[in-house]
């Protein structure tokens, strides 16, 4: 079909190239990109729940008679 329009088929040896390509990188590991391997920054290599935030879990919860206490002023507002 190529050949009856006239169109030169010059990618197979491009693709068969590529593919070899592609499967030498995919048997090899990925390299790592870290910069501070010789010296960390942090601790643990990933983020954590622990430590280091503004708000955890206790301060929600000591919050939250606060919260409804407001909700319950406002309610007696709208009601009178």
């Amino acid at each position: 079909m190529f050949e009856q329009r006239g169109i030169k088929r010059n990618n197979q040896k491009r693709l068969a190239v590529e593919h070899a390509a592609q499967q030498q990188r995919a048997s090899r590991a990925a390299p790592s990109r870290r910069v501070d391997t010789q010296q960390p920054m942090y601790k643990s290599s990933r983020p954590s729940h622990s430590g280091g935030g503004a708000l955890d879990a206790w301060s929600l919860l000591l919050l939250l008679p606060i919260v409804w206490l407001t909700l319950r002023q406002r309610r007696a507002v709208e009601v009178s």
